[in-house]
């Protein structure tokens, strides 16, 4: 371009360019880090690619380019992370999420959590859930799990901690299903769920498991 302080032409710098005769140089097109006459791009910036036409198109949602002066189409994101539009690299997805459509929005939550509207909430204490679940499940007789698990351990436990060390204990007698050392949900057959704990139908008497009243036992 032509300087009138200077008398003189100068370069145009950056992203922009100028024609034969200019007084003053024109930004690039957008997403180009440098460009010829006629505005055809010769290198696209991170967040962008450059098309077959010179142009530079911005990567969509959930696809990236990392550096400058990609020439092919932006490379998707792996399923746990995601993307706006013009991104330069993925984010993770949300707590507990296995794969989004965006940083509040997850699709499938992972294993431990159960999808909530559109985020993934982890399982309470004494339930669980596979990966992609959609509720919790409560864990069986004789089984327990701390909240966000997969599964059920193959005891009557409760977790514990005492840090920096983690100990399990047994469920009060005649429990099995307890949310801690003091509270029980459901009673071993021959018991009664007594408030939150559980009583002997005695000597000769006997009840089903989850029984909830003492009228639930009998001597037959």
């Amino acid at each position: 371009m032509y300087s009138l302080s200077s008398g003189s032409c100068s370069g145009c710098t950056g992203a922009t360019y100028s024609l034969a005769g200019a007084s003053s140089c024109s930004d690039c097109l957008p997403g180009c880090d440098s460009c010829t006459v006629g505005n055809s791009c010769t290198s696209c910036s991170a967040g962008w690619y450059k098309n077959p036409a010179g142009s530079c198109n911005q990567c969509l949602a959930n696809t990236y380019s990392a550096s400058a002066g990609a020439t092919s189409a932006c490379t998707a994101c792996p399923v746990t992370k995601y993307s706006d539009a013009g991104a330069t690299s993925c984010l993770n997805c949300i707590q507990g999420c296995d794969s989004c459509s965006d940083g509040s929005t997850c699709n499938t939550c992972s294993a431990g959590y159960y999808k909530d509207g559109n985020i993934c909430t982890p399982c309470t204490a004494g339930t669980y859930s596979a990966a992609g679940s959609i509720t919790c499940s409560t864990c069986s007789a004789d089984t327990w799990s701390v909240a966000g698990s997969a599964s059920c351990s193959s005891k009557s436990l409760i977790l514990k901690i005492f840090p920096p060390n983690i100990h399990f204990t047994d469920c009060i007698d005649g429990c099995a299903n307890c949310n801690n050392a003091n509270t029980c949900n459901s009673c071993k057959a021959d018991y009664y769920l007594d408030g939150t704990t559980c009583t002997s139908c005695g000597v000769g008497y006997h009840s089903p498991v989850s029984s909830t009243s003492q009228a639930s036992c009998s001597s037959n």
